[in-house]
């Protein structure tokens, strides 16, 4: 027969040209426990992506709300094709569920995800099993490659990953998902939902961002207070991570005007109520990251604005809701970053850079040390304040080393301000020589000699 999927299903998007012979034997009648014997065995284009259909056989029994397909075989003209041994859907329960297997060859990776370039081709090898239609059910493993990845005509390496996903029985919601690959190697384990995780992650840090360059908006909001204790929430996150980060050269397609190379390590975790409040808290080994524009700049030296070395950093986000108008007023955030290598930003050379932060109730205490190359050491610790349109920061000690045993260092707190319109105003700022040496009053003198 001469098959029109768009017409037998109502789906104009399924607009199809298909020769086949379908063949279906009744066993029963019940509508609960019928049973049928099918198989479809056909060829020709379809307006779906527009696939060029070589061959597709379909075939499999139906049985007491249980049904089997064996041997599913679909081929591309273009070479791609897709097999599945055995895939099984029992509807007798509330809600259905599945257990399949596939193995697909050279797909188009661009069908599926726009993201990737159009030379991108996709073979995995996967057994899956699940209920319902939430991808967060999913258990089972996946074996995939991506190949045909280029930029500037140039082929770069193929992205090859497995993926283990398990799932307790017990319905606590507690997974362990494994993902290595040559990119990275990543391990989530916890009450979370793999749906929703990321959108929840973002749209927090999204919030923190908007909270900051509108504070000025939200200044007079009143707090509202949440719990972070998971238990009080029927929505709960209880998910830690690591990240074994190892080549970002194959990324590369999806940011194509960012130069990105780096590996370190990576541990965190998220906890809270996905509708309520969340913390995030990450520990980093950064062990070399590089990031610059690929477009040629005026930098003669081709080093890039930003390169990392030996760095060791962590943060600590607190009381994250999901009202940016009250944020600023929850907010609690750590972040430490200490470094014995040389690291370059901007263009800008900056040794053992040394740096601790506390933010809460909107009131910053910060301290920070480091050294300008060639013979420029800076220690700057203080307080400032996050609330109003224009930040205020009032060192308690401020001290500049232009190499020598003296050190330059202020004897009054001086007072300033960035602006909206991103003036700085410095107010009472008084600097005086001194030798350096041991003072328990003034500590810094001695460390930003010794830089």
């Amino acid at each position: 027969t001469n098959g029109n999927l768009a017409r037998v299903l109502d789906r104009p998007r399924l607009e199809s040209d298909r020769n086949s012979q379908l063949t279906i034997t009744w066993k029963r009648t019940d509508p609960k426990t019928r049973q049928a014997e099918f198989q479809l065995d056909g060829a020709g284009t379809t307006g779906l992506k527009n696939y060029q259909i070589e061959k597709c056989h379909i075939g499999g029994n139906i049985a007491s709300a249980h049904l089997a397909l064996q041997n599913t075989e679909i081929i591309l003209q273009s070479g791609a094709s897709l097999h599945s041994s055995y895939a099984t859907i029992d509807f007798s329960r509330e809600t259905p569920t599945y257990d399949f297997e596939v193995v697909t060859k050279n797909l188009p990776v661009t069908d599926f995800a726009p993201i990737f370039p159009r030379s991108s081709r996709v073979s995995v090898d996967a057994t899956l099993s699940g209920g319902g239609t939430s991808a967060n059910n999913l258990v089972g493993s996946i074996n995939a490659e991506i190949s045909g990845l280029e930029q500037d005509n140039k082929p770069l390496p193929n992205i090859k990953f497995t993926a283990t996903l398990e799932r307790d029985s017990n319905g606590s919601g507690r997974r362990l998902d494994i993902i290595t690959s040559s990119i990275a190697d990543l391990t989530f384990r916890g009450k979370y939902n793999i749906e929703t995780i990321g959108s929840i992650i973002g749209d927090r840090i999204q919030k923190i961002s908007s909270s900051i360059k509108n504070r000025s908006n939200h200044s007079n909001d009143t707090l509202s207070v949440f719990s972070t204790n998971t238990s009080s929430c029927s929505d709960s996150v209880d998910l830690s991570y690591t990240a074994n980060i190892k080549d970002l050269r194959p990324i590369a397609p999806f940011i194509p005007n960012m130069l990105l190379l780096g590996n370190g390590k990576l541990n965190g975790s998220v906890q809270g109520c996905e509708n309520g409040e969340i913390a995030i808290a990450t520990d980093g080994d950064i062990h070399n990251f590089l990031m610059r524009s690929r477009k040629q700049t005026s930098d003669s030296s081709g080093l890039p604005p930003m390169r990392l070395k030996d760095t060791k950093l962590s943060f600590l986000l607190e009381h994250i809701g999901n009202r940016e108008s009250t944020l600023l007023h929850s907010l609690k955030a750590d972040l430490k970053i200490h470094s014995d290598s040389t690291q370059r930003i901007s263009g800008v050379f900056i040794d053992k850079p040394d740096m601790t932060t506390h933010l809460e109730n909107e009131n910053l205490n910060y301290s920070i040390t480091t050294m300008l190359k060639p013979n420029v050491a800076i220690h700057v610790s203080g307080i400032g304040n996050i609330s109003n349109s224009d930040l205020v920061f009032q060192p308690d000690s401020l001290s500049v080393g232009f190499g020598g045993p003296f050190v330059w260092y202020n004897d009054k707190k001086p007072h300033i301000t960035i602006a909206s319109d991103r003036s700085v105003e410095i107010d009472t700022l008084s600097m005086i020589k001194e030798k350096a040496g041991y003072d328990p009053v003034k500590p810094w003198l001695k460390q930003i000699a010794d830089i």
